[in-house]
């Protein structure tokens, strides 16, 4: 594990998982998009995953142009099964040192084919995480160690007061993020917290607090249609004075 790469470390925990991992880059191999991409595949609960991996977000959009042909491959080769058609969801693994959270949005809320998910990882938080965790993950596996760091108390409270921190422990909540069928355990003696909790924080980092009280007093106080557009702007121009 010590010189892994973000492939080895997702493809181990499909397996840990209990999905069966199928290469899949043989389906066309002029197509280097395709470069250690691979199908996991959960027969039992009929679930499936289409993973990809770009060395950046170069190529993320020739994702979704070709992605009617990725589909038909993907029937192709493993369809075997009719669930493929509706249980599939396509994860697209990304190194990169800025999220593009706006790009990765649109990704996501194409309907077309598969329901996407774009996981994004720096460099620095793959090395720290294998440098870190590689004696524990070769003792009690990849799966076990995420849940171990997702729970620590101390590690989310440094997490909480700045979210967007490059650090190992925002790179294994977007891991749970990303990839649903990872639970978060129940841990009874950590102190609950909320993804609001979160949001507040980094949108208090970002001095985007104030706007967003002054949004919600709108929404509270169900100001009618015919004004709500005016409040907004009035909202803007305060904001860009400030």
């Amino acid at each position: 594990m010590a010189n892994a790469n973000f492939c080895d470390i997702i493809k181990n925990l499909f397996v840990e998982l209990g999905y069966e991992s199928k290469d899949y880059s043989y389906v066309d191999k002029g197509d280097t998009i395709l470069e250690n991409s691979f199908f996991a595949r959960d027969l039992f609960r009929k679930n499936y995953y289409l993973v990809f991996f770009l060395s950046n977000d170069n190529k993320i959009e020739d994702i979704i142009k070709n992605q009617a042909k990725y589909f038909f491959l993907l029937k192709e080769f493993f369809g075997e099964d009719p669930d493929i058609d509706k249980n599939t969801s396509l994860l697209i693994c990304i190194e990169s040192s800025n999220e593009n959270n706006k790009l990765s949005l649109n990704i996501e809320e194409d309907a077309y084919y598969f329901k996407k998910y774009v996981l994004t990882y720096s460099k620095e938080q793959l090395t720290s995480f294998i440098t870190e965790y590689n004696s524990l993950i070769e003792e009690k596996g990849i799966k076990n160690v995420l849940e171990e760091i997702v729970n620590n108390v101390q590690l989310f409270e440094v997490f909480k007061l700045d979210p967007d921190i490059n650090s190992v422990y925002k790179l294994i909540t977007n891991i749970f993020i990303k990839i649903p069928i990872l639970k978060v355990p129940m841990n009874e003696e950590k102190t609950v917290y909320s993804l609001s909790e979160v949001i507040e924080t980094s949108l208090k980092n970002k001095e985007l607090l104030n706007l967003k009280e002054k949004l919600d007093y709108l929404r509270e106080n169900k100001i009618e249609d015919d004004t709500l557009l005016e409040s907004l702007i009035e909202l803007y121009k305060e904001e860009e004075v400030d």
